[in-house]
C-alpha cells in the first residue's frame, strides 16, 4: 500500500468541524463540535451554539465530584463542510461555559470512540493503528522503500521475500513484518509494523496492523481483540487500538475510526522493555524476526483465547508488568491463578475434597448441626456474635481444596514440572497481595521473584497452547533458554530462588 503513512491513528493533526444533525448527548442549543486529541491519547470535544440553555440549572454536570464523566448511550451524528458522515460514541459531559451577553454556550466532552466516513466503496484494506508496540532488540524482517518524486510514495518489501539486505542504498527501513493467522475459522493475512517519528510521536511506540485482501470483509471487533491479545503475548508486552482505517482499492480511504486509547500504565508501559516468552528468531541470537515463528506462536494462542478466556489473565499479567514493584508479585499471582481456574473450569475438575452430594449430606449437614447443639448453650450474646457466624461458616467451607493443592493438581494435569523458583514466587504472591512491606534491600530479589512469576505465566500458556518448546527464563541473569519442561533456574541458573 503506497499511501500508510498517515496520522490515522492519531486521526486529527488539525481537529475536524462539524455540524450537529443528531444531539444525542449534547443538549439541542449545541450546533457544532470540534473534535481533537491531546497529546496524552485523549479524544476531547469542544460543542458551541446559541441559545439560552442554563447550565446552572443541569445536574448532569454539577452533580459530578472532581475527574468524574457523565456517560451516555446515545451517539451524536454531524457532517463535516465536505460531506463527511461523523458519529461519536461514549461522550461524556466534562465541563461546560457560556457567555450569557452574547448567548454563547461551550460544552467540553470526552469522546471513546469516533468514527468518520468519508465515501462508500468497496473495502480492501483494513488498518488497525496501535500503540506500545515494540520488537527490540530484535529486528523487522522486512523493509519499506521510500522514494520522493513529485508525491510521496512508498513501497513495501513482497509478502514472499524477506529483505535483509541492509547495504541497499535506497532509503528504506526495517520496520514490519507478515503474519497470518486463522480466527473463528477465517484466515487472515496480516502485515504488522511501526510507523515512522515523522508521523507519530515515537514516545507512544505508535504501529500498525494491516489486514490485506479482505475482499468487503472487516475484521469484526471479536476479530481484532483475539489477534491484539495474541499478538501482545507473543511480542511480551501490551498492544492496544487507537483506532482504525479501512481503505478502498487503490489506496482512497473510505472511513476511518479514532479511539480512546485504554493502555494499562501508560507513560510506564511504554517505558518497559519487550519480554517474549520464547525466541522470535531460528538463530536465538535475538536476529531478525521468525516470520513462521510468530505465526505459530500467534495462530496457537489465538486459538485457545475463548476455551481458557485467556484475555483476562492477560489484563492481570500487563497490570503486574506496570505495576509498583511491591505489589506486582500480587497482579502477576493472580493471573496464574486466573488461567489455571479457566483450565480447570474447561476440564471439569473438581474443586472439592469429597463430592459435593456426598460431603452435604453425610459430612456438612450432621457437622453444622453437632455445632449448633455445642453453641446453643452458649450466652445468648456470644451465640448471634459475628464470630460464631464466621466459624460455622468456616466449617462449611472445609470441602474445599486449598489453593496450593489445586496449583499441585493443575501442574500434574498439564505435565508441568515446577521446583523451588516457582513455588518461592507463588508464596511471594501472598505476602504482596496481604499488604506486607518490603526493605529496600529485598528489593533485588524481589525483581527476580516477580521475574520468575511473569516466567511461569509464559511457560503455562506455551504449555497448554503448544506454542514453543522452549521459553526465555526471565528468572536468570542473562535471560536464558531452556526446554519448556525444564524448571526455573533462579538468578543463579541453579534453580534456588532469589534470597529477599
Amino acid at each position: 500500500m503506497a499511501n500508510l503513512d498517515w496520522l490515522e491513528w492519531n486521526c486529527i493533526p488539525d481537529s475536524i468541524n462539524f455540524k450537529v444533525t443528531q444531539h444525542g448527548s449534547f443538549p439541542p442549543c449545541i450546533e457544532k463540535v470540534e473534535l481533537s486529541r491531546g497529546s496524552d491519547l485523549k479524544l476531547l470535544a469542544l460543542g458551541n451554539g446559541n441559545g439560552d440553555f442554563d447550565f446552572s440549572q443541569d445536574n448532569r454536570i454539577n452533580k459530578l465530584r472532581p475527574g468524574e464523566f457523565l456517560p451516555y448511550l446515545e451517539d451524536t451524528f454531524g457532517n463535516t463542510e465536505f460531506g463527511e458522515l461523523v458519529r461519536l460514541k461514549g461522550v461524556s459531559l466534562r465541563s461546560s461555559n457560556s457567555n450569557l451577553s452574547e448567548q454563547k454556550v461551550f460544552l467540553n466532552a470526552e469522546v471513546n470512540e469516533a468514527e468518520v466516513i468519508n465515501c462508500e466503496a468497496p473495502i480492501t484494506t483494513h488498518v488497525e493503528w496501535i500503540v506500545n508496540f515494540s520488537l527490540k532488540p530484535y529486528i523487522l524482517s522486512r523493509a519499506t522503500t521510500r522514494k520522493q518524486y513529485d508525491t510521496f510514495t512508498r513501497q513495501r518489501s513482497e509478502r514472499d521475500k524477506i529483505e535483509r539486505n541492509s547495504s541497499r542504498k535506497e532509503r528504506m527501513t526495517f520496520d514490519h513484518f507478515c503474519c497470518d493467522c486463522i480466527v473463528d475459522g477465517k484466515n487472515w493475512s496480516l502485515v504488522v509494523g511501526k510507523v515512522t517519528d515523522k508521523v507519530a510521536d515515537p514516545k507512544c511506540l505508535p504501529g500498525f496492523i494491516e489486514f490485506s485482501d479482505i475482499n468487503n470483509c472487516l475484521p469484526s471487533e471479536n476479530t481484532k481483540q483475539i489477534i491484539l491479545a495474541s499478538l501482545s503475548f507473543t511480542i511480551g508486552r501490551q498492544v492496544v487500538s487507537a483506532g482504525s482505517t479501512s481503505l478502498a482499492e487503490g489506496g482512497d480511504r473510505v472511513s476511518y475510526t479514532v479511539k480512546k486509547v485504554y493502555l494499562l500504565g501508560q507513560e510506564n508501559a511504554y517505558k518497559q522493555p519487550s519480554m517474549p516468552p520464547t525466541p522470535l528468531d531460528p538463530t536465538l541470537q535475538q536476529n531478525f524476526v521468525d516470520e513462521n515463528k510468530v505465526s505459530s506462536i500467534v495462530n496457537a494462542v489465538a486459538a485457545k483465547m475463548k476455551d481458557l478466556n485467556m484475555e483476562y489473565p492477560l489484563f492481570l499479567l500487563w497490570l503486574g508488568q506496570v505495576s509498583p514493584l511491591d505489589v506486582r508479585a500480587a497482579h502477576l499471582g493472580a493471573a496464574i491463578e486466573s488461567l489455571r481456574d479457566s483450565y480447570c473450569v474447561s476440564c471439569k475438575l473438581d474443586t472439592t475434597l469429597l463430592p459435593k452430594n456426598v460431603w452435604k449430606t453425610a459430612i456438612e449437614e450432621p457437622l453444622l448441626k453437632t455445632f449448633d447443639d455445642v453453641t446453643a448453650n452458649l450466652d445468648e450474646s456470644i451465640k448471634e456474635s459475628a464470630e460464631i457466624k464466621i466459624l460455622r461458616n468456616k466449617l462449611g467451607n472445609l470441602n474445599d481444596k486449598s489453593s496450593n493443592m489445586k496449583y499441585d493438581e493443575f501442574f500434574d494435569l498439564i505435565s508441568l514440572k515446577i521446583g523451588k523458583v516457582e513455588n518461592a514466587g507463588l508464596k511471594e504472591r501472598n505476602r504482596a497481595a496481604h499488604g506486607s512491606p518490603y526493605s529496600s534491600a529485598q528489593y533485588p530479589g524481589l525483581v527476580m521473584t516477580t521475574n520468575a512469576l511473569y516466567t511461569l505465566f509464559n511457560r503455562i500458556v506455551l504449555k497448554l497452547t503448544n506454542a514453543a518448546d522452549c521459553y526465555i527464563d526471565y528468572s536468570t541473569d542473562g535471560y536464558p533458554v531452556r526446554d519448556i519442561d525444564h524448571p526455573l533456574g533462579g538468578p543463579d541458573g541453579d534453580g534456588c530462588p532469589a534470597k529477599m
